[in-house]
């Protein structure tokens, strides 16, 4: 009986130690277990959807941020995490769809909402109602807003890199 066994196994292609061409998923869990914690969270978050991460990585993000601008009060870095991490994950104009144009009729025009960029600009009054904090608060942290725009944007990067380099997709 036993040597039936080993004779079906070695038909299949589990018995080879050789290098397939195949990506499985224990290979891409394998990559992202190399990556960074936050960068893993914010990539399950955007592409996803997953609500746990995104809780994780506004926690974890607020960390980083609090080490940058140690002044800043505990309850408004939560705030602005929760809120840099929103527009990242829902960058695309909500008008064309991140599509650059609209269609009006049987023609095609430029979308006039993000004047053809395709991505949603927020401005400082809808970050000061959405954060419930003053316009003038909100437009003296512009620069502390790109510098959270740009370090999600940075882990991204490196998760996507990690990644590739791992699944061998370079």
């Amino acid at each position: 009986m036993s040597a039936n066994m080993r004779d079906a196994y070695a038909g299949t292609g589990r018995a080879s130690l050789a290098w397939g061409i195949t990506e499985r998923a224990v290979d891409r869990v394998a990559a992202a277990g190399k990556c960074s914690e936050l960068g893993m969270n914010l990539w399950r978050t955007k592409y996803g959807l997953d609500s746990i991460s995104f809780l994780r990585a506004v926690e974890q993000l607020s960390v980083v941020y609090s080490g940058r601008y140690r002044r800043e009060d505990a309850d408004l870095v939560g705030k602005l995490c929760f809120q840099a991490i929103s527009e990242w994950v829902a960058q695309f104009c909500t008008t064309c769809a991140g599509t650059r144009e609209v269609m009006h009729g049987d023609l095609k025009a430029i979308c006039t909402a993000c004047a053809g960029s395709g991505v949603r600009r927020y401005t400082d009054e809808q970050r000061a109602r959405m954060l419930s904090i003053s316009f003038d608060k909100i437009r003296r942290m512009g620069g502390r807003f790109r510098w959270l725009h740009d370090y999600i944007s940075r882990q991204d990067g490196l998760v996507n890199d990690v990644m590739a380099r791992n699944l061998e997709r370079e």
